[in-house]
């Protein structure tokens, strides 16, 4: 058992591996290359969707209606010398046999100390319907940092876009381009002060086909820094903590807890965001009681309005919140096609396959949903 759990840690890394290298082929310049003073990343998201299903048989005809929101947060400030992490996740579905709920909730503040290493406390919270509600609180020490690199994403895409249209005569130098990004990311100016930075540093490059940016260009530019979708996270970070972890409130059983986390994220291109993570929660007896999660993500725009979404998420649980010496796992793959309605609204087509422990073959689920970003 603890082999299995291994050698799906192991295809993980390798997966990721090969596609990070995979993509970064052909990128002059990687968005995390970019290094600002201060990040802050923030991500909401919220998704709903409503299915309605009758049978075709005679007497006793049945039906089902399904109502599901998903909630889905990220907010994480990095400055020189602190930082700190919120997320948030919620599903809500509602049918003919009751409420589903689940929720999960996270958070840490890091305090840094020397070359990227850090002192951090954390707290993690998580309820579900048919485990209950269970938390760990814990401190420790890490190394690593994430940076929101969205600033040179956009820049690299100002240029690709402008290269493909014939606006450029030449790609930009780098420290342009570096250039560029620290007044994208600069919070003073106004929009139309920013725009005429950005234009007057173009134009100064000497690249630009006529001498001077058009009006239609500008637009482009406009479209680009308000593009809510280009928000690009690099880093990484490992974490080693302990504290206390307590299951099934109120009548709860508190227990040691040793938690071991890793978190990667890469942005090989603008266009695309690749991020995984890993945590191991136990006793400190490692291999007694624990739990496992782990997950792959990718995320790419394909197009002006389009967009494409790939996920697995992995988890294991030894008698950390069921009961019982046998693993209870759970496999989650999800795909997802989405088109750009607005700046905020889009429209997803969705595809999950789910797995569980006990049950003979996956279930499958077809959703075509909106979404709206709230930030």
């Amino acid at each position: 058992m603890i082999a299995t759990s291994r050698r799906d840690v192991r295809a993980l890394t390798v997966v990721l591996v090969c596609a990070a290298a995979f993509s970064f082929g052909g990128a002059s310049q990687s968005p995390c290359a970019f290094t600002p003073a201060e990040s802050h990343f923030a991500h909401f998201n919220v998704q709903a969707s409503f299915q309605w299903f009758q049978d075709q048989f005679s007497p006793p005809r049945t039906s089902t209606s399904t109502g599901t929101l998903l909630v889905d947060s990220t907010e994480i400030v990095d400055s020189a010398t602190f930082g700190w992490r919120l997320d948030g996740k919620s599903r809500v579905a509602l049918d003919t046999t009751g409420l589903d709920l689940s929720l999960t909730g996270s958070g840490n503040l890091k305090r840094y100390l020397e070359n990227d290493t850090f002192g951090i406390g954390a707290l993690n919270v998580s309820y579900d319907v048919s485990t209950g509600l269970e938390g760990d609180l814990t401190g420790g020490l890490g190394i690593g940092r994430f940076r929101d690199v969205t600033p040179l994403a956009k820049a690299i895409r100002i240029q690709n876009q402008f290269l493909d249209e014939g606006t450029l005569l030449g790609p930009l130098p780098d420290d342009l381009l570096q250039q560029l990004a620290q007044t994208i990311g600069e919070v003073s100016p106004s929009a139309m002060e920013r725009l005429a930075t950005i234009e007057r540093e173009i134009e100064g490059s000497g690249l630009v086909q006529g001498g001077s940016l058009g009006a239609l260009a500008l637009l482009e530019i406009e479209d680009i820094l308000a593009s809510t979708e280009e928000a690009r996270l690099c880093g990484w970070e490992v974490q080693a903590r302990v504290g206390l972890a307590a299951n099934a409130f109120p009548s709860a059983k508190v227990s040691e807890a040793l938690a071991l986390t890793w978190n990667l994220a890469l942005v090989p291109d603008p266009v695309s965001q690749w991020g995984a993570s890993a945590n191991w929660t136990s006793g400190l007896n490692l291999f007694e009681r624990y739990s496992f999660r782990a997950s792959l993500s990718y995320g790419r725009r394909i197009s002006g309005t389009w967009r494409i979404r790939a996920r697995y998420d992995l988890s294991r649980d030894q008698s950390w919140t069921t009961t019982g010496t046998t693993p209870f796992d759970h496999h989650q793959v999800s795909a997802t096609l989405l088109s750009q309605l607005s700046p905020k609204l889009s429209l997803t087509v969705n595809l999950e396959l789910d797995y569980e422990t006990g049950y003979e073959r996956p279930t499958m689920t077809l959703t075509v949903q909106l979404s709206y970003d709230v930030l």
